[in-house]
């Protein structure tokens, strides 16, 4: 049985500065590619730019089988923003992570609803600047997952949260108590199931009656650009297809779900991170004229 996800939202070209070479990324497509990897039908629908950067995300996604048909193209550059890496783990040097969209907005035509409605499992995130169609998607009755990133501010989340199905957050910044606090306060927003990981200490579910927690698979990263992107991917696939054949109901069968669900995330995620980029496909960086 097929299984059909849709990353919803943000591209970019990963600038590693010390070798002047671009990877793909960007939270929505990093889903839609490690949801590939992973075996899955998946699509990317976004906006895309006309310079080398988009070419080469357009030709990533082909090379990976990810459907990119309903791509907007924009007259613009793309997103470039600089990665620098110590001892393996990613740092953003010059970017403001609050301003990572790429000042366009993506308007979805009916053409484009009907398009969405056909998936199992639809990706989106806080930089991918898709708040105002949320609404409107959610009424097509795909479940829809939202990456808060650390972006999770109570207006926020009380603004979106009622419009998806489970949100996700990164909390290593604060302490498990603060985390656990915050989980429960999201998830009050509308949600029927929060994600929290925190790194190497491991990742949380809350379901609204239970939290669940299993550690991290522990590995010498090379690069932990797309860690939770690569995390997240892999938990709600398997969850979301273990729900989609089975009875939420089930209180055991469904705990049991969670957990081998957040066990296949964090082997995913620990692969991942031997790998330069968030999955590689990295090329030089040209400075050229617009090309499409």
């Amino acid at each position: 049985m097929s299984f059909k996800t849709l990353g919803l939202g943000d591209n970019v070209a990963d600038h590693y500065l010390h070798t002047n070479t671009i990877y793909p990324g960007g939270c929505s497509f990093n889903f839609a590619a490690y949801s590939s990897i992973l075996g899955n039908e998946s699509a990317y629908l976004g906006i895309v730019g006309n310079d080398y950067p988009a070419q080469h995300i357009i030709k990533t996604a082909d090379e990976m089988n990810i459907d990119t048909s309903r791509c907007h193209i924009h007259f613009g550059p793309t997103l470039r923003p600089a990665v620098k890496i110590v001892d393996g783990e990613r740092f953003f040097p010059e970017t403001d992570s609050s301003d990572m969209s790429n000042g366009f907005t993506l308007i979805l035509n009916k053409k484009d609803m009907a398009y969405i409605a056909g998936f199992d499992l639809i990706h989106t995130d806080v930089y991918a600047a898709t708040e105002h169609c949320l609404e409107e998607v959610k009424e097509l009755g795909v479940p829809i997952i939202m990456d808060l990133s650390t972006e999770y501010s109570e207006m926020y989340c009380r603004y979106v949260c009622k419009n998806v199905d489970y949100a996700i957050m990164s909390c290593s910044h604060i302490t498990i108590d603060e985390m656990l606090e915050r989980m429960k306060r999201v998830y009050a927003f509308g949600c029927i199931g929060v994600l929290a990981t925190r790194g190497s200490e491991g990742s949380w579910f809350f379901d609204g009656s239970k939290t669940y927690h299993r550690d991290a698979v522990l590995v010498k990263a090379v690069d932990t650009q797309g860690a939770g992107d690569s995390f997240l991917t892999a938990f709600f696939s398997s969850y979301i297809k273990w729900s989609k054949e089975h009875d939420r109901a089930d209180d055991a069968a469904r705990e049991n779900a969670i957990y081998a669900g957040l066990d296949a995330a964090s082997e995913f995620a620990g692969k991942m991170v031997l790998m330069d980029g968030a999955f590689g496909h990295g090329v030089e960086f040209k400075e050229t004229e617009t090309i499409f």
